[in-house]
């Protein structure tokens, strides 16, 4: 719609159904808590004709099920899927599927959802990438020593 047409904007129900609110406890490595991944949902919504409707899963599967529920109860327009149960996950898109309510789902597939989630290997490759450049940079001409980290063997660590 044209700013200033009078006429009201949509405003979209948007779920938000995060992994832990548990106070204190940081989230999968990420050095967030849930109370603080929630609010950067939150500030990046702000700007938008959107309502949140926050859930939190308390790492438990039934509890991530009985979520979807309510957020199907309350026909929201789009569930955002923090869980690391694919079972639960699986009765969540069944049900979200048949609400007619797509799925996001965040670190953790959700069957027929898109995923949200970190990319180690890229971010392990832009990061090498960035330091052999300051390294060309800084120490041009002189000797290369390599050091490796980690199991040489594993093939998921190993830099390709």
């Amino acid at each position: 719609m044209p700013a200033g047409s009078g006429a009201a904007q949509r405003r979209w129900v948007v779920a938000f159904a995060n992994v832990t609110e548990e106070p204190g406890v940081t989230v999968e490595a990420t050095g967030f808590t849930g109370a603080e991944i929630r609010d950067s949902f939150s500030l990046a919504a702000r700007m938008h004709p959107v309502d949140l409707v926050f859930y939190d899963n308390r790492l438990d599967d039934a509890r991530a099920i009985a979520n979807a529920e309510a957020a199907v109860a309350r026909k929201v327009d789009l569930y955002i899927e923090y869980h690391r149960g694919p079972a639960a996950n699986a009765t969540i898109a069944r049900k979200l599927e048949a609400a007619g309510i797509p799925v996001l789902a965040v670190n953790h597939p959700v069957p027929g959802a898109p995923l949200y989630t970190i990319d180690n290997v890229a971010a392990g490759r832009v990061a090498g990438e960035a330091l052999a450049q300051f390294a060309a940079r800084t120490w041009a001409g002189q000797p290369v020593v390599a050091v490796v980290v980690g199991r040489v063997s594993a093939a998921a660590e190993r830099v390709s």
